[in-house]
Formats: C-alpha cells, structure tokens, sequence
C-alpha cells in the first residue's frame, strides 16, 4: 500500500498521523514534491485526477479525499475503534468528518491560507477573507467546545474523525487562532497534539 503525500499538506497530515496510530508497518508513505509540481505530472493524476495530496494506492484502487483514506485505514483494523463499527458509532463519526468537509475546514482555510501557507508560499494576503475566517472559526469553535463538554474526544472515545478536525488547528499558533475561550477544545487539541502519532507526522517547521 502506499500513500503519496506531502508533510506541509493539513490533509496529508491526518493521514500520515493515522498510519503512525495504525502502526501501518505495510503503509510506504511517498512525498510528492508539490514546489515541483509533480502533482500535475501525469502519471499522479491517474491516481488523483484531481491533483491534490493525499492519495492512496493499494492494489487496484486508487482513494482519494483524506476523510476517505483515514476511514479505510481505520476499517483495515476495526479493534483499533478509531472506524465504529455500530450504525450509531459510525454515524456520530461521519457527522463530525462532514462537518469537518464542509464547514471547519474551509473555514480554518481562509485563515491558514493567509497565515502559515502564507509565509510558506509567499503569494499575497486577503485581510478581507482573514477577517471572515476568524468570525466563521470563532463560531465553529463555539459548537466543537459544547460537543466536547464531559468528552476526551468528540464522540466519547478516540476515532478517524478527532484526526481530521484537528488537523485543521495544526498551526494555530503561526495562525492566531486562540482557543483560550474554548477550554473544551483546547483540553482536546493538546490532548491529540501529545498522541506520539500525531508528534511523528507535523511537518518539519
């Protein structure tokens, strides 16, 4: 199996961190050097069309999307529980990596994006989606610290989808996302940020 990746990738991260968790040992995790562009030569669009990292390749299928590759790895090893396999279990866990698609996650971005990948890739920043980043973080934040009152992890026990969301608070230090007045939240996010899986798979700065 091998997982085509790159460490300063939010998305690459979660999956890199799940394999660690996994102790994967049959996982070749290869970096895909976006500066070169390599995500646009062909033969990584015919396993991502899309030409983003994270991509997986085992056997005959190529996956992509990160929630998708983090809960097959997790479904590869069900005593883990990290992929439930209860309807509710599961449900709980699709609610929150949904989430994390369509709402946390493009939020968290505008703010990322004009922060860390910011310095990291130089290209200009928009104050205005800054601005709008923070309120939206802010108010996403808010929801995540209700979820998490009398809770270690977002669906009571550990699972694929505290991977993901935290993923998308990586660098909230260079980002200024303060979770000071989310003490449900912050408790969680050191909580997974100590996991030795998740040390192992930050990017290098």
């Amino acid at each position: 199996m091998k997982v085509y990746n790159n460490p300063f990738s939010g998305a690459g991260f979660k999956v890199t961190a799940v394999v660690n968790e996994l102790a994967l040992s049959n996982v070749e995790l290869i970096t895909v050097d976006l500066g070169k562009g390599q995500h646009q030569e062909p033969w990584f669009r015919a396993i991502n069309p899309h030409a983003k990292v994270p991509a997986l390749v085992d056997g005959d299928m190529c996956l992509f999307e990160s929630n998708a590759i983090i809960t097959y790895l997790g479904a590869l090893k069900p005593e883990s529980g990290l992929v439930p396999t209860d309807p509710r279990g599961l449900a709980e866990v699709q609610k929150w990596l949904h989430w994390h698609s369509s709402t946390f996650y493009p939020d968290a971005m505008k703010i990322n994006w004009n922060t860390y990948y910011q310095k990291v890739l130089g290209h200009p920043k928009d104050e205005k989606t800054l601005a709008e980043g923070r309120e939206l973080v802010a108010r996403d934040l808010k929801a995540m610290d209700g979820a998490l009152q009398g809770r270690e992890y977002l669906t009571g026990k550990l699972t694929v989808a505290d991977f993901s969301l935290v993923s998308a608070l990586l660098m909230r230090d260079v980002a200024g996302i303060d979770l000071t007045p989310f003490p449900n939240v912050k408790a969680w996010a050191e909580r997974m940020e100590a996991r030795p899986s998740l040390k192992k798979a930050r990017p290098p700065v």
